[in-house]
């Protein structure tokens, strides 16, 4: 039986990993992780014989809908109200997004109406302000958001276990994936890579100090500015191009990402939060280890992809250590590359939302805030 899935992704551009020009427009941000993961689920979802719908944005107003691999695509200004008819013509029987300020109302409101499934999939980092500072005006508006779905997907334990804790909220555990490919060898590893947009969260201002205190260690840099806050771009890339370690890219296709990791001996991550970074898996897929100050569910720490570090200086040691061990560098690598082997290939993860989505469309949609458990993959063992 073939469903109908609506895959709701309004502010951001969608591009494939192979640079297939799906619905580019440069007024959006740079396609990243998040648009790559939304392709290569809408994809797979299609290729099983579901009806996948992506209303994806624009800044050119409603456009025609366009057939892209099966997936049908509806390009969509964020803000035009005429998103809702083309929402409420689909009559999906799933709906999916991965952002707030205000969509999940109405798509929660849409969901009700047409008595369909509505699933708020939510970035990670979406939940330090409800955590840390509930009576904030964001804090406030996302518990809003969440309570008003059908259904949340968790991206991370940590993320699953909180609801639960603060709300006794179920939520399912679906992580990010990343298609895996053939590692380089590691003696073609030349660099360490910062992978970015320029925010003020992303600290930049730690990335400058330690180019600046490694000389000798060469840096790629890739990233470009925000609109809400371009002069930070702006900012740092005048001081990193004055840094004669620093090789500075700007922002680059996602394919073009994908081939400075190939190359790259370190991934440094200097942000203040993060949710479930693509980067991340993009690193440990290529078998680089990451030296960040986020640790995702304990992961670096619990399976040695990498080194947790508090502090510039630690940073800083942290980056000489490995440059000054290739040994240690290759083993952290290896044993990243074996962390995202296991749990994080797009093989393994999208027959799970697969799965998942067959499963919710079997359900009632007046029940709500189910942890949906996919039946086995055929052919699985019980366990």
């Amino acid at each position: 039986m073939t469903h109908r899935i609506g895959l709701v992704n309004l502010w951001a551009n969608l591009r494939s990993q192979e640079e297939q020009p799906l619905l580019w427009d440069p007024a959006l941000l740079p396609p990243g992780g998040i648009e790559a993961q939304q392709w290569n689920l809408a994809r797979y979802l299609a290729q099983a014989g579901e009806e996948v719908h992506v209303i994806t944005g624009t800044s050119r107003g409603i456009q025609p809908a366009v057939e892209i691999d099966g997936v049908i695509f509806h390009p969509t200004e964020p803000m035009d109200r005429r998103i809702w008819e083309r929402l409420l013509v689909l009559q999906a029987e799933v709906y999916l997004t991965s952002h707030f300020n205000n969509g999940a109302h109405l798509l929660a409101l849409l969901a009700l109406a047409r008595k369909c499934h509505f699933v708020f999939r939510i970035p990670a980092h979406q939940l330090n302000p409800l955590f840390r500072e509930p009576a904030s005006p964001q804090g406030q508006e996302l518990r809003d958001e969440i309570l008003s779905t059908s259904h949340l997907v968790a991206i991370t334990e940590t993320q699953r276990e909180l609801l639960f804790a603060r709300f006794h909220l179920a939520a399912t555990y679906l992580p990010n994936h990343w298609p895996a490919t053939t590692p380089s060898a590691h003696t073609d590893r030349t660099y360490v890579l910062w992978v970015g947009n320029f925010m003020r969260c992303k600290r930049p201002e730690r990335l400058l100090w330690l180019v600046r205190n490694l000389p000798h260690v060469p840096f790629h840099v890739v990233g470009g500015p925000v609109r809400h806050d371009p002069a930070i771009f702006q900012e740092y890339r005048d001081k990193l191009y004055q840094c004669p370690n620093v090789t500075f890219l700007g922002a680059l296709p996602l394919g073009d990402t994908e081939r400075e990791f190939r190359k790259a001996s370190i991934l440094l991550c200097t942000s203040e939060d993060e949710g479930f970074p693509s980067t991340f898996l993009q690193a440990w897929n290529a078998a680089i280890p990451v030296i960040t100050t986020v640790d995702v569910d304990g992961m670096i720490a619990r399976h040695g992809a990498g080194c947790l570090c508090r502090t510039d200086p630690e940073l800083k040691d942290a980056i000489q250590d490995l440059w000054d061990h290739p040994e240690k560098r290759v083993q952290l690598g290896d044993q990243a590359r074996k962390l995202f082997g296991e749990r994080f290939t797009a093989d393994q993860i999208l027959p799970e939302y697969h799965r998942f989505f067959r499963a919710l469309a079997a359900i009632p949609p007046g029940n709500r805030f189910l942890e949906i458990t996919p039946p086995p993959a055929p052919g699985a063992t019980p366990g």
